[in-house]
């Protein structure tokens, strides 16, 4: 994993030791998460780049991971033994987001859908028609998201969330 300093200049190494690393987001301490798929770990990364694992020994193949509100966690997993909320995907993704206090938006790569997923289990569909949705970034207020798409090469801005409408 690199770090490009904000001032510009040359990439320097972040990260080193990691193992097929997908979907990375932040958690509520400002530590980098990574979704580092064959250990089947969700690390953790302080700013000078030491890791240590956030969530591990129930994943199989985890792809992106979002810390909520409560200090729990949301696992974009492919397989495995932690609690399954929900299975209404073809292949989650690493694109996952805190959509609000209880509960995710995640892409569904293997499908052409974003669904938000609720900790009851509870899953709609708030986008559709993509090839291969792969990433998803809010903005602050996340009313606003965008998609990155794999099969289309392209990423989507579109409204999302309360009061978007």
């Amino acid at each position: 994993m690199w770090r490009i300093p904000a001032a510009g200049g040359k990439p320097e190494v972040f990260v080193r030791g990691l193992s097929t690393p997908a979907g990375i987001s932040f958690d509520k301490r400002g530590n980098l998460l990574i979704a580092n798929r064959r250990t089947h770990q969700i690390l953790a990364v302080d700013p000078a780049g030491k890791h240590s694992a956030a969530v591990e020994g129930e994943l199989q193949m985890p792809v992106g991971a979002v810390q909520m509100p409560d200090g729990g966690y949301f696992v974009s997993n492919i397989d495995g033994r932690a609690r399954t909320v929900s299975r209404d995907f073809v292949s989650p993704g690493p694109g996952i987001a805190v959509a609000d206090a209880g509960s995710v938006y995640v892409v569904d790569y293997g499908g052409t859908e974003v669904k938000q997923v609720h900790e009851d289990g509870k899953t709609h569909v708030v986008a559709a028609g993509f090839r291969s949705p792969a990433g998803i970034a809010l903005s602050a207020d996340r009313r606003r998201a965008v998609v990155t798409d794999w099969g289309s090469n392209a990423a989507y801005e579109l409204l999302i969330g309360a009061g978007a409408g």
